[in-house]
């Protein structure tokens, strides 16, 4: 069985405790719990992708996949709130020696996964306003536009199993041919990561809104383990969202 990221539960626990305690206290009205889905883009670049794209049949397309995530989201005012978020991603694919086959010529595949969790701290800024204050001071909720700066740290894990060439004593045109074996390597560790967004949210009723949201990260760790000594691995990039956010 493969192995799975080990995400430090202690946080996770935090975040999805942080809307009951809040609960439990008198403060600024607007406070959420959000719930996101979407897709995630990885940037690529780096030598462990740039290697990969040269020796495969694999570009950094081939990980755009599903992502989702959840934050606990405090006000400080009308123009500014401050989220605790954690996010999930995991893909998986194959690919193939560009120049290489097996005796019967056939592909030699294998399958390459990343996973990872980011764990974020950010601020939004809402320039606008969420709320309009009418005669009387009462809030009356309208759709509101924020933009977004964050820090935190990605948990990520990349493997790699299938077939492989020992190219040890070379893999040019040499006979007898390299040997072809089955294999697994893995590779895993913590980056720090920053992050931009941007994202719309429309009020339906008091207690319920709707969440769009762009979101760039940066983020690249160097190898070690298995993959000791291949350089760098990019682990940021693009993601698109969509979601709800429960107000209470």
């Amino acid at each position: 069985m493969r192995h799975k990221i080990c995400i430090p539960g202690v946080l996770v626990l935090l975040l999805l405790a942080a809307p009951v305690a809040a609960l439990a206290q008198p403060g600024p009205p607007g406070r959420s719990f959000q719930f996101r889905f979407g897709g995630f883009f990885p940037s690529g670049g780096g030598d462990l992708w740039d290697d990969n794209e040269v020796v495969f049949t694999q570009d950094i397309s081939d990980f755009n996949d599903f992502t989702f995530g959840m934050s606990f989201v405090a006000p400080v005012n009308n123009h500014l709130e401050f989220g605790l978020n954690v996010d999930f991603y995991d893909s998986t694919a194959s690919s193939a020696y560009q120049d290489f086959f097996d005796d019967n010529l056939f592909p030699i595949f294998h399958d390459t996964t990343l996973d990872s969790v980011p764990l974020s701290v950010d601020a939004r800024w809402f320039p606008a306003g969420r709320y309009r204050i009418r005669s009387g001071g009462r809030r009356v909720l309208r759709p509101a536009f924020y933009l977004g700066a964050g820090l935190g740290a990605v948990f990520w894990e990349y493997e790699e199993v299938g077939e492989f060439i020992d190219c040890s004593q070379g893999c040019g045109e040499f006979d007898p041919p390299a040997p072809i074996f089955p294999g697994r390597f893995t590779d895993s560790g913590t980056a720090f990561q920053t992050q931009l967004s941007a994202g719309l949210e429309l009020p339906l009723n008091p207690g319920f809104n709707v969440v769009l949201e762009g979101r760039y990260a940066w983020s690249s760790d160097t190898t070690s383990g298995d993959f000791a000594g291949f350089g760098d691995i990019e682990l940021g990039g693009a993601s698109l969202f969509m979601g709800a956010a429960l107000r209470f």
